[in-house]
């Protein structure tokens, strides 16, 4: 485990950097998603997010453009996206991920009424981790959906808020005490209670 961690560290800086240069390798990537190891297919998604830092321009509208037209990928490319969102938001000037970031934010809503569970799953933590972007924005954002009429949007936007919960959060403290409140709230809702283990 330790040498697979080692070696995820590797692939992580190194792809920090700016891989355009090499102009087939998210092609190449990108091939991988459909090998027949779900170990490679996983692998292939986190380096796809990790190449995707170094150029953001670049390779972020691929994945979005990729998201959108390859409904039997779009799992793993969602963890693509949650890698970039995620390595991303931890640079130095890590907001300016909000070029995108409300295309980034509809892609999102678009997949969170998916009938799989895993990929609202990593929807939501993809939101969560946005939402940390930019929280003075977002967090409003969020607290509307969980007055959606939809059971699945509520549920994922529950599950966005707890990757919302970080060291950094006493920042913005004052915008979640009424997201607390609301959530909090959804405990009686019949329609989480069962699916989304509230």
């Amino acid at each position: 485990m330790q040498n697979y961690l080692s070696k995820q560290c590797q692939i992580t800086h190194l792809c920090h950097s700016d891989l355009s240069s090499h102009s087939m390798l998210h092609t190449t990537v990108l091939e991988l998603f459909s090998a027949q190891s779900e170990e490679v297919k996983s692998a292939a998604a986190f380096a796809l997010g990790n190449i995707s830092v170094g150029n953001v321009p670049k390779y972020l509208p691929i994945i979005i453009a990729e998201i959108k037209d390859q409904p039997k990928r779009r799992y793993l490319l969602l963890h693509a996206l949650k890698e970039l969102i995620t390595r991303y938001s931890l640079k130095e000037g890590g907001d300016s991920l909000g070029t995108y970031s409300d295309e980034i934010w509809v892609l999102l809503f678009d997949n969170c009424e998916s009938n799989e569970e895993g990929t609202r799953n990593v929807v939501a933590e993809c939101l969560g981790k946005l939402t940390l972007t930019n929280p003075y924005k977002f967090l409003p954002e969020l607290q509307k959906r969980l007055q959606s009429s939809s059971a699945q949007t509520r549920g994922t936007v529950v599950t966005a808020i707890k990757y919302t919960f970080t060291d950094q959060a006493q920042n913005y403290d004052d915008l979640l005490r009424p997201l607390i409140v609301e959530f909090l709230s959804l405990m009686r809702d019949n329609d989480l209670v069962g699916h989304f283990s509230l």
